[in-house]
């Protein structure tokens, strides 16, 4: 679906086509090219369409959010982007990055539990690394 496609007539956008609002740790697929640089991006992107009556369901169901949801999201996406960046920056390996737990503060929201915590540590720094 295409941009135009994706708009109701009087020019709001009906739905996004999976932004990736998850309400919690997303799933960043940079075996397939996913990247979490793209993800601020779609999601900026997406903020510039979205009006404060636009409602948008979670890829992964049930939830709801509005754009201050959306926003909320993007903010953390950008700092833990920039986080990962500085470190694979300064040349952390992938062990070192989940030894120092760069998003500890941001996982009581953000991580449903440890796992979720491990996994975007992973996700995020291999989508700085990934070939």
């Amino acid at each position: 679906m295409n941009n135009r496609e994706n708009r109701e007539d009087n020019g709001k956008p009906k739905h996004p086509t999976r932004v990736g609002i998850a309400l919690g740790a997303p799933t960043i697929d940079y075996a397939n090219g996913g990247d979490i640089r793209g993800m601020v991006r779609a999601n900026e992107a997406f903020l510039k369409l979205a009006t404060a009556e636009t409602k948008i369901a979670s890829s992964r169901g049930g939830a709801v959010a509005g754009k201050a949801q959306v926003a909320e999201f993007r903010d953390m996406l950008a700092t833990t982007c920039d986080r990962m960046a500085a470190m694979v920056g300064k040349g952390t390996t992938e062990e070192e990055a989940l030894a120092a737990k760069p998003f500890a503060d941001l996982d009581a929201k953000w991580a449903g539990n440890e796992r979720d915590s491990v996994n975007f540590i992973r996700m995020a720094y291999n989508s700085f690394k990934r070939s």
